[in-house]
């Protein structure tokens, strides 16, 4: 009925994903795929639902036991949950990031939802980081002051280069006035069209892509604070 993760606490499934599925392209040692592309890995390797979230991210072209993607984290609470703390599905080295869903009445706190990609892994070749996963957080009411996550993992071989994959998809859905708000990355699928909803909102300097062939129909599309919107295709 209620959840509450206190300052200090944590939910975590990071490294709890696989090493090797959809998103794993095993050559030119690319990062783990899954709500974005590891670093030299194809758009083919992304993956999953944005809106619904409930995939184990992968591990990139490394197979060893220890770099696993992120796990995934759904959690259904019927009055409300408070997170102060961190609730994390993040990747391990070169992996994607997981998944994080949640389905609430109401939201509040000030911690961290994420799901990131894992950074540059060193063994006697550089394997390159991954892309970030898949955080969604669904609401009737919200006093959330926190952050929402699905950011790439980084490193670099060598200086001035710096090595980064793609950021996953993190989304606030307001569900009683069908609002989508993003201040992080964010992409519309192919998975989950046709979408429609009444308004987004993008800020904070956030990305906003569309997969080629994706459908979705907006009411209002409000972008602002030097936020990005990419269409491909």
């Amino acid at each position: 009925t209620n959840l509450t993760v206190d300052s200090g606490s944590m939910i975590s499934a990071d490294n709890q994903g696989v090493m090797i599925g959809p998103g794993t392209m095993t050559d030119n040692r690319s990062g783990g795929s899954y709500g974005g592309k590891g670093y030299t890995a194809e758009e083919s390797y992304v993956y999953g639902s944005a809106i619904y979230p409930k995939d184990l991210g992968r591990g990139g072209a490394i197979q060893r036991e220890y770099h696993k993607g992120g796990g995934a984290i759904w959690l259904e609470v019927s009055d409300t949950i408070t997170n102060t703390g961190v609730i994390s599905a993040n990747g391990g080295q070169s992996s994607s990031g997981g998944s994080v869903y949640v389905n609430t009445k109401n939201l509040d706190g000030s911690g961290v939802f994420r799901a990131n990609g894992g950074g540059l892994a060193s063994t006697a070749i550089f394997y390159f980081p991954g892309g970030g996963g898949r955080t969604a957080i669904h609401y009737d009411n919200s006093s959330f002051t926190g952050d929402v996550e699905a950011n790439y993992g980084s490193g670099h071989v060598g200086y001035p280069d710096l090595n980064v994959g793609e950021g996953g998809t993190a989304g606030l859905f307001d569900k009683k006035n069908n609002i989508l708000y993003i201040d992080n990355d964010w992409e519309f699928t192919v998975e989950d069209s046709p979408f429609t909803i009444d308004k987004i909102v993008v800020s904070g300097m956030a990305k906003v892509r569309f997969q080629e062939d994706a459908e979705i129909d907006i009411g209002d599309f409000v972008v602002d604070e030097m936020s990005e919107l990419i269409l491909t295709g």
